[in-house]
């Protein structure tokens, strides 16, 4: 009998042989006394650099289309294809569609996003969620507004700045106290914040006010060409994560304790601090975003930037 599945416990308890699978290749194969949990869950966190290469030299050998077709990037690159498409369609009769203006608004657009998207992965690699990065984002902008209008000094904005900085961090420490400590789900525990960090925005300024500064927004804008600086910030940020839960301890760790927690546990991995780290870098992540939003919006308006991008 063949038998698939992701749980380590029900694996080791029904069969005799197990083909461990990490990253869509066999990583190991465990008979008789070494199938375990430990080992199971072992071997599929951390298959080594040679089993990896090993795969890498198989892939190689198969043809193009079909490494194309069965890699991590497919989805991606298909989304790409669909988009290089519509736009094949809509730039003979709009020839504004590919204009500068145009391609840095959206990609500006997509920054702030993709800023908040980072770190809302990071969240569910963890098997968890992150409801409380829209308000945290407009929070943050609200923060900010106090601080960085016109004629504001170099030390107002370290001040907000550092305000900024703080907020994020309690915002990630507070969601992983309630989830770890309180023993709240995930989504009940960011719900909290959520509703939290929208009520004190709201108190903070109950109106749209405290414009950014232009000589700040212009630097946040900065653009080279048609691309903006921001942009190009978070593709760096993007590929380095991406090598980090790949080749790091601590992108191991993530995955690990979204995959089983306990038997991450057994193998050492420190579940509590995992979760409590990857809840502040979901909500330093977010305020990179924010800052991408500064520039974007202008103003500290939690009403128009929370609901935005919940």
């Amino acid at each position: 009998m063949l038998f698939r599945s992701s749980d380590a416990t029900e694996l080791a308890g029904l069969c005799d042989r197990v083909v461990v699978m990490s990253r869509g290749q066999a990583v190991a194969e465990l008979v008789g006394e070494d199938v375990t949990e430990e080992q199971i869950v072992s071997h599929a966190v951390t298959s080594t650099a040679t089993v990896v290469e090993e795969a890498a030299r198989t892939r190689a050998r198969a043809p193009r289309w079909r490494r194309l077709v069965e890699g991590d990037h497919a989805p991606t690159l298909l989304l790409l294809a669909v988009m290089v498409a519509l736009a094949a369609v809509i730039t003979p009769g709009n020839d504004r569609y590919l204009s500068s203006f145009n391609i840095y608004t959206v990609l500006t657009a997509a920054t702030a996003t993709g800023f908040i998207a980072l770190g809302q992965t990071v969240a569910l690699l963890m098997r968890g969620i992150d409801l409380s990065v829209g308000p945290l984002a407009g929070f943050l902008v609200v923060v900010a507004s106090f601080y960085a209008g016109d004629g504001a000094g170099t030390g107002d904005l370290l001040t907000g700045l550092g305000l900024m900085l703080l907020a994020a961090v309690l915002t990630g420490l507070v969601n992983a106290t309630l989830i770890r400590a309180g023993r709240f789900t995930a989504i009940a525990a960011t719900l909290t914040t959520y509703i939290a960090l929208g009520g004190l925005a709201f108190l903070l300024r109950p109106t749209q006010g405290g414009f950014i500064s232009l000589d700040l927004q212009n630097r946040i804008n900065y653009v080279y060409g048609a691309i903006p600086a921001v942009f190009l910030l978070l593709l760096g940020l993007a590929v380095l994560l991406e090598y980090g839960l790949r080749r790091r301890h601590w992108g191991w760790r993530l995955r690990a304790v979204g995959s089983d927690e306990d038997a991450a546990r057994r193998l050492g991995v420190p579940v509590t601090r995992t979760v409590v780290l990857g809840y502040v870098l979901a909500s330093l992540l977010t305020l990179l975003g924010a800052v991408v939003l500064m520039g974007q919006y202008g103003v500290g308006d939690p009403s128009q930037i929370g609901r935005a991008h919940v």
